[in-house]
């Protein structure tokens, strides 16, 4: 898909409604300028807005727009984290954090990540992590999001966000309880929603390491 086709299948989710549930997955480190111009958030954050989830590799979005002859630098990196503090060196993270082992998430490297504290944007830190940074950062855009993978671009970045989008997770995701072990046939378990309310999902994976099986129930 070309960017005229990118800003008219944006455009067209826009309408019609359908944004909510789909992703974009971006590993160019810039949005192409026909979705957004380095002075405003354009129709990629009015996708996100309207429930999208943007997937980000690469340097801090905003920061650059690829335009028709390359790419041109439009020093927004503030625009839709609320930071400028992305993290310039490709420190290694030292700290399990939040779903790391549950979505056996891999990527341990934290070049690009934003530091959010401070910012008051609805946010959530996932992966490995070191102080206020982690390998996967997911930030509020209106009822969508833009998920930040840290790290130069790898196989492990593709892998966590595999699992991330699977497993549906979010900036306002939470781990209410979890059970595992090892199944012959059918098995079955019991997981303690410990009195939450509003949207509700169960996550099946089978595999260890590396998941060959896995289903997102809502309930």
């Amino acid at each position: 898909m070309d960017m005229d086709g990118l800003a008219e299948a944006l455009q067209s989710d826009i309408y019609e409604g359908t944004a909510a549930g789909k992703g974009l997955v971006m590993v160019y480190g810039a949005f192409p300028i026909t979705v957004y111009d380095g002075s405003s958030g354009g129709t990629a954050l009015e996708w996100m807005e309207a429930g999208g989830t943007v997937y980000w590799v690469g340097p801090a979005p905003g920061d650059y727009v690829m335009a028709r002859d390359g790419y041109e630098y439009a020093g927004g990196r503030a625009f839709f984290t609320g930071t400028a503090e992305y993290l310039a060196e490709d420190d290694p993270a030292d700290t399990e954090g939040p779903f790391r082992k549950e979505l056996q998430l891999k990527g341990d490297l934290l070049m690009n990540a934003p530091d959010m504290s401070g910012t008051g944007m609805e946010s959530l830190t996932a992966g490995y992590t070191s102080g206020n940074r982690g390998t996967l950062t997911f930030v509020r855009e209106g009822s969508g999001q833009i998920c930040i993978a840290a790290g130069g671009v790898s196989l492990f970045q593709a892998e966590d966000i595999a699992s991330a989008a699977s497993a549906g997770l979010c900036w306002c995701s939470v781990l209410l309880d979890t059970c595992s072990g090892t199944a012959h046939g059918s098995d079955s378990g019991t997981l303690d929603k410990n009195g939450a309310s509003g949207t509700l999902c169960v996550y099946v994976t089978v595999g260890d390491a590396y998941q060959i099986y896995a289903c997102r129930h809502q309930i």
